[in-house]
């Protein structure tokens, strides 16, 4: 029902041409877009669909083709010169009504345009700080004003500029505050000094592990956020609390089990993984902290019978990692997925 009024209200609210739509995660958004675009192509109209990864294009390219066909072309910057030169010809001889892409696309002119659409348009990616410099929300407004198109802004967290403009009626506000099925979830906060003084010295809470067992029971999947890569997030020495830095940066270097080394997460820095302490020379070296690489090892061992999967960008750089990694996902070959923010992309 709600998915209905945010689509009634864009279709409704002629005299407007901007809208945010706030809406949680699971509330329909992507319908919408689709609903508005298949609108577009009824009158012979097109629109513009960005979202801002390469990795999300190409989880999103399957779900527009499966409702789009034939329609869709996609560009993005790690596409072939050929391809790019095939999928601009569809677009000048107006084969193509949608055009799926990451933020470059702003810049190609689609005939018959109708609806320009930016998806989690909080994503830093949309604003380049370097070389040309531009920010593609602000480009799309001025075409939207220009050409008189209806623009849409959605994500579930707006970027902070973005909400205080649609506070402010640059943008017509527009929320949906429940799932489609209204079933948001339960959060339940657990204090892990509890559990150690238990006994517990895993990284999960009694009432996680039950959980993802009964899960697993269900033939149902689960996913772990963690919003820190590497093994552990610093390496002291027990005997005189040296702390490895970096000293480009001043903050504690990140120990890579995988990679044997030391790296600064802000710089990119590398250093040798320490034997013994800088500083005193004692071998009692510890290391504090868990990253991402910890916890998949850790979940393996609690769970061996489970097939387990980590993404973040050190096991998923490239493009067709990501997409053949959400495939394997969403045909269910993953019971546990471990991640970073990057799994914020993912639409299971």
């Amino acid at each position: 029902a709600q998915e209905s009024r945010g689509l009634g209200d864009v279709y409704k609210r002629q005299d407007k041409n901007r809208f945010l739509i706030h809406g949680v995660t699971g509330s329909g958004k992507t319908e919408i877009y689709f609903k508005l675009i298949e609108s577009a192509i009824e009158k012979g109209n097109s629109a513009i669909f960005l979202v801002p990864e390469i990795a999300l294009t190409s989880q999103m390219e399957k779900r527009t083709r499966d409702r789009f066909g034939n329609l869709v072309s996609i560009i993005h910057s790690k596409i072939t010169p050929k391809k790019r030169r095939t999928e601009m010809e569809r677009i000048k001889n107006n084969k193509s009504k949608v055009l799926l892409a990451t933020r470059s696309g702003i810049f190609i002119d689609m005939p018959n345009l109708e609806y320009i659409i930016i998806d989690e348009e909080h994503d830093d990616s949309y604003k380049l700080d370097e070389h040309n410099k531009y920010d593609v929300r602000e480009v799309a407004r001025f075409i939207a004003e220009e050409r008189d198109l209806k623009l849409i802004l959605s994500s579930a967290t707006p970027s902070i500029e973005t909400y205080f403009k649609a506070q402010n009626g640059v943008y017509e506000l527009l929320e949906l505050k429940n799932r489609k099925d209204n079933d948001m979830p339960n959060i339940n906060i657990v204090d892990m000094r509890e559990e150690l003084s238990q006994g517990n010295n895993t990284p999960f809470s009694m009432d996680l592990m039950v959980l993802m067992k009964s899960t697993f029971i269900r033939d149902k999947q689960a996913l772990l956020f963690l919003n820190r890569r590497g093994h552990s997030q610093s390496v002291i020495c027990r005997d005189c609390g040296f702390t490895v830095m970096c000293e480009k940066c001043d903050i504690p270097m990140v120990y890579h089990e995988s990679k044997g080394y030391l790296e600064c997460h802000y710089c990119g820095n590398i250093k040798p993984n320490p034997r013994s302490c800088p500083n005193c020379g004692s071998n009692r070296i510890k290391y504090m902290g868990i990253g991402t690489e910890k916890l998949e090892n850790e979940t393996k061992n609690l769970f061996p019978d489970q097939n387990v999967m980590r993404i973040d960008s050190d096991t998923t750089k490239a493009p067709d990692e990501y997409r053949n990694n959400v495939l394997e996902i969403m045909d269910n070959k993953v019971d546990i997925i471990v991640g970073t923010q990057m799994l914020s992309l993912i639409h299971i």
